[in-house]
Parts: C-alpha cells; sequence; structure tokens
C-alpha cells in the first residue's frame, strides 16, 4: 500500500519557495531603487541644464549688448551654482545660440551664431546603472539632457515725434493742420493739445475700443486687425472714446469739433509695424502708444498722395500738403532677420508748398513760394541689455538716419522758379533801392531759384538708458545732420532779367539776394515752414526718436 507524505515533508519546499520569492522581492526593490535613483539624476541634471539656459538667456540672446558676457560663460557659471562639476565646454556638454520657429505645430531651436534669440543648454553625466554590487547588472548609463530657453525685449518708438510738448504758436498751427488733414473743425488751445499728448494708450486696448479685434489674441488675429480697412472718422471716434475713458480734460470739446471727419480709410498696418516672436504678440501689443500721434499719423495715412490745401490763417501765406509716405510706429524686439532689421520707426515723406505774398517778403511784386520735400528717415532697434537685479535698468541701442529733403525756392504753385519784383524808386516801396541810384527808377524784375538737399544719409547711434519705466518713459532723443534749413536758404542764385536802361545789373545781384533771402527766412521760413515741418515730424536734417514703451518679462524655457 503506498504511502504518502505528512506535512513535515513539505516544508523544505516552503522555504525554497520563499527563499525564491525574497530574492525576487530584493531584486524587484533593487530595480525600483535604481530607476529611482536615475529619475532623480536626470532629473537633477534637467534641472540645472533649465537653470543655466534661464540664467544665459536673461542676460544673453536678445538680452544682451556685443560688450556683455558669452552665452557659454553665463551657462557655465550658472550650472556650476546649481553643482555641476563637469567641464560645461567639453562634449557631450554644449551651449548654443540659434533661433526657434514652429515646423507643423512643434517649436523647434535652429542652431545659429548669425541669429541668437535663444540658448540651448545640453548637459550630460555618466552614472552606474545599478548600485549593486558595483554596477553587477549594468555597466554605465549616459544621462542626456537639454533646455532652451528665450527672452524677448520688445519696445515701442516713433521718430519724428515733435508732440511731446505743444506750446501756445504750435497750436496754432495744430489746429489747420489738423484740419486740412481730418477735414474738422478743431480750435483747441495748447491745454487742451498737451492733455491729447500726455495720453497713453496700448494698441491691443485701441484696437478693442475701434472694434478690430476681439478677446482672441492669436497671430491671424492681429494680422487681420491690422489691416482691415478702417474708416477715419471711425478712427477719431476711438481716439475721443479713449481720451473719455481716461477722463483727459477738453475730450466734450474735442468731440464737438471732430464733426464733418473726410470720409476717407486707412488700416492701422500704414502706420504700425508689429513685429513680435510666437508667444509673445500680445505682450508686445500691450505696450503705450501716444494718442495725438496716433491720430496725427491716421490723418496722414488717410490722404495719402492726396493734395491738401492748409488754411493757416495767415494773410497773404497759403500752403498746400502732399503725403507721400505716412510716418509707421515701430513695435517689436531687436536684431536682424534675413538681413534686414525687424522693428524699424520712420517719419513720414511729405511735400509742402508755401506761398507768400510779395509784399510779405518787402518786395513790389511777384510770384514766390517755397517747396520742401522730405524723404523718410528711419529709426531701428538694433539691441538691449534687459534689466537684471545686478543692473537694475535697461539699455536700449538704436541706430538711424534722419531724411534728406529738397528745398526749392518756387513760385506759389511749385511749378517753376520764383520770380520778383523789387523797386528802385524812393516812393518808401518794400525793398526799394533808391538810395543806392537815386529815385525815379523802374522796378527791377528778378528770376530766384533754389534747389538744395537739406541733411545727410550718415548713420548715427541712439542710446537709452531706463531705470524707472513710469519716471523715465517716454524718453526723446534728437538726432542732426548737416545744415538747417534757414542756412540752406542762403544757397539760393538769382539772375536778374530786366532793370533801367543802361543799368549794370551785375552789382545788385547781391543786394537783391539779401532782400530775398531775409524775406523767406523771415516771413516763410522761421514763423510757417520750421513749425509746419516740425508738428509733421519732418523737420529737414533733423529727427526725434522717442522711445515710448519697454516691455521685458522673464526668460522662459521652450519646450
Amino acid at each position: 500500500m503506498k504511502t504518502f507524505a505528512g506535512a513535515s515533508r513539505q516544508r523544505g519546499a516552503i522555504a525554497m519557495m520563499t527563499a525564491v520569492f525574497l530574492i525576487f522581492a530584493l531584486l524587484c526593490l533593487v530595480l525600483v531603487v535604481d530607476t529611482g535613483r536615475l529619475y532623480y539624476e536626470k532629473r537633477s541634471l534637467q534641472r540645472i541644464a533649465d537653470s543655466s539656459a534661464l540664467d544665459a538667456a536673461t542676460e544673453g540672446g536678445l538680452c544682451s549688448l556685443d560688450s556683455g558676457p558669452g552665452l557659454e560663460s553665463l551657462a557655465a557659471v550658472s550650472a556650476s551654482r546649481n553643482g555641476f562639476t563637469g567641464n560645461i565646454s567639453a562634449a557631450p556638454n554644449a551651449v548654443s545660440g540659434g533661433y526657434m520657429e514652429t515646423v507643423d505645430g512643434i517649436r523647434v531651436f535652429n542652431e545659429d551664431a548669425s541669429r541668437i534669440e535663444a540658448v540651448q543648454v545640453v548637459l550630460g553625466k555618466d552614472v552606474p546603472a545599478s548600485i549593486v554590487a558595483g554596477g553587477l547588472f549594468g555597466g554605465i548609463v549616459p544621462l542626456r539632457v537639454q533646455a532652451t530657453a528665450q527672452r524677448i525685449p520688445s519696445i515701442t518708438f516713433s521718430a519724428g515725434s515733435a508732440l511731446l510738448n505743444v506750446s501756445s504758436a504750435e497750436s496754432a498751427l495744430l489746429n489747420p493742420l489738423l484740419n486740412g488733414l481730418l477735414g474738422s473743425n478743431l480750435n483747441l488751445n495748447a491745454v487742451a493739445y498737451q492733455g491729447i499728448a500726455n495720453a497713453d494708450v496700448s494698441l491691443l486696448d485701441f484696437m478693442r475700443t475701434a472694434g478690430l479685434i476681439g478677446t482672441r489674441i492669436t497671430a491671424g488675429a492681429v494680422d487681420q486687425a491690422l489691416n482691415t480697412s478702417i474708416s477715419l472718422a471711425n478712427f477719431s471716434t476711438a481716439t475721443v472714446n479713449v481720451l473719455d475713458q481716461k477722463q483727459v480734460a477738453g475730450v466734450g470739446l474735442l468731440s464737438n469739433q471732430l464733426l464733418g471727419v473726410k470720409n476717407l480709410t486707412l488700416k492701422l498696418s500704414d502706420i504700425v509695424a508689429v513685429d513680435s516672436a510666437p508667444g509673445m504678440l500680445e505682450e508686445a501689443l500691450k505696450a503705450n502708444v501716444n494718442l495725438l500721434e496716433l491720430l496725427m499719423a491716421a490723418a496722414m495715412a488717410a490722404n495719402k498722395n492726396n493734395a491738401v490745401a492748409l488754411n493757416l490763417g495767415v494773410a497773404g501765406v497759403t500752403a498746400s500738403l502732399r503725403v507721400i509716405e505716412p510716418p509707421v510706429i515701430g513695435i517689436g524686439w531687436p536684431g536682424m532677420e534675413n538681413g534686414n532689421w525687424r522693428t524699424k520707426a520712420k517719419t513720414a515723406q511729405v511735400r509742402l508748398i508755401v506761398g507768400a505774398a510779395p509784399n510779405l517778403l518787402g518786395l513790389v511784386g511777384g510770384n514766390i513760394g517755397l517747396t520742401a520735400e522730405v524723404a523718410q528717415g528711419e529709426a531701428w532697434f538694433e539691441q538691449a541689455r534687459c534689466r537684471t537685479l545686478a543692473t537694475g535698468s535697461t539699455d536700449i541701442d538704436m541706430e538711424g538716419k534722419t531724411g534728406l529733403a529738397s528745398v526749392k525756392l518756387t513760385n506759389a504753385s511749385g511749378t517753376g522758379d520764383a520770380e520778383i519784383k523789387v523797386g528802385l524808386g524812393g516812393s518808401g516801396s518794400g525793398g526799394g533801392l533808391g538810395g543806392l541810384f537815386g529815385g525815379g527808377l523802374s522796378i527791377l524784375t528778378a528770376e530766384v531759384g533754389l534747389d538744395t538737399t537739406i541733411g545727410a544719409s550718415n548713420i548715427q547711434d541712439i542710446d537709452y538708458n531706463i531705470v524707472n519705466k513710469k519716471e523715465d518713459l517716454p524718453e526723446m532723443k534728437t538726432m542732426a545732420s548737416g545744415n538747417g534749413l534757414a542756412t540752406s536758404i542762403q544757397k539760393l542764385h538769382v539772375h536778374l532779367t530786366a532793370g533801367p536802361i543802361g543799368l549794370d545789373l551785375d552789382p545788385l545781384t547781391n543786394v537783391v539776394k539779401g532782400i530775398v533771402v531775409d524775406g523767406v527766412v523771415n516771413d516763410l521760413v522761421n514763423p510757417v515752414v520750421i513749425p509746419l515741418l516740425s508738428l509733421l515730424g519732418v523737420q529737414p536734417g533733423v529727427m526725434d526718436v522717442q522711445l515710448q514703451d519697454i516691455r521685458e518679462g522673464p526668460a522662459i524655457l521652450q519646450r
């Protein structure tokens, strides 16, 4: 008969199973510990890479002046401070500068030493695969991590602005200038204009007030808003509404006098150039712009290539303005892309003809005017050093060049040389030369011409150091090149065409020239032409560059 083993015979099998289970549990525990350890090692290395990339982007890339430390140096200091003991300059470690682009909806870093907008840090570390028996279950695991960071400073600036402080004399010309451009009936004093000039608004808020954009801020929505036509009347209404929201004094008077605005249209893209990185667009649009400057630019854009008669209210003086290109306000970030500066601001390009009655110039008769055609000047955002705890300020480096101006002495319509008549008799008529030749001489006729270029095309640096945005902005710097308009008038030429029989006209040339120069400078250039061009932001050989706002957030990781 077969005998079965009792319970005592099973004890050996259970012990063996228990031992196997304990060994398996120990292996699982080792696996868990090693996996956790490797994860921790890699997470720690990733944290160092993230910090190094953020620190390098904070002071490097688009936030570093040429004289600043290199990206590798910035990343190395940060990595060492956070416990990294390797050589950041030796493989597999690397620090690279380049730019981000979106490919198939994914943000991708492209290394490019000529276009450093973002910083990528790659760190590596070799660790044992297991802590059991000195790596019994494997040799070395190479850990590799990378981090890409970017900090983008954005500024808003204009070229040719001269509307920060409006004097009584300027307001007297600003009324007819805006009335001619808008078709309105403005009669505001300097205090009212100064209130408007002191009012700033973010471009985003203005676009919303004008009904150009909703709450969804995307590149497509912004591009559509910038390129949507808006009537000059609606633009003016939006300006009034913004001023009303800001409780600017005199806004009611402005609203009442903005009636009858011309039936013209414009696009914001005609007067505002926005260049911003993906993800930074909304921040860029929050930059402040000057409302008076924005209204003036809009009025000029709407009247592009239209001859606008200006009723200056000065007896004997006529004026006509043609806007060839309106001014452009620049909003964006520094540097170049594809060989072109990303963010530019431009002055207007205009043709101004001012004519005067001869007796106003001290002449007996004739047909005389001054034509000034001023090409666009421009300024661009070259580089920046962003604010840090160490610096406590923001440095903005810009460059620019003034627009050249062609100035001609013409007839009142601007179609030919000026013609003047100077009295030679002693009857007391203006410009009389009777004292030289005795009384009774007839009137002397002369053709007077001037065709000169004012300004220079050389590039000049414009630097700003901003410690406190609220106190320091807006800040205006002035560029000047070449002689001023009044000085250049001296270059006119005189051709005497008629006079008393037998009179030697050559000695009279300089005398006639002096009479014309004095009359033109005193009656046209100083009181009318220069102030008008200044209000239009196109003083020949001179350009004001106004830094209106700076937007600089913290460095951010690009995932």
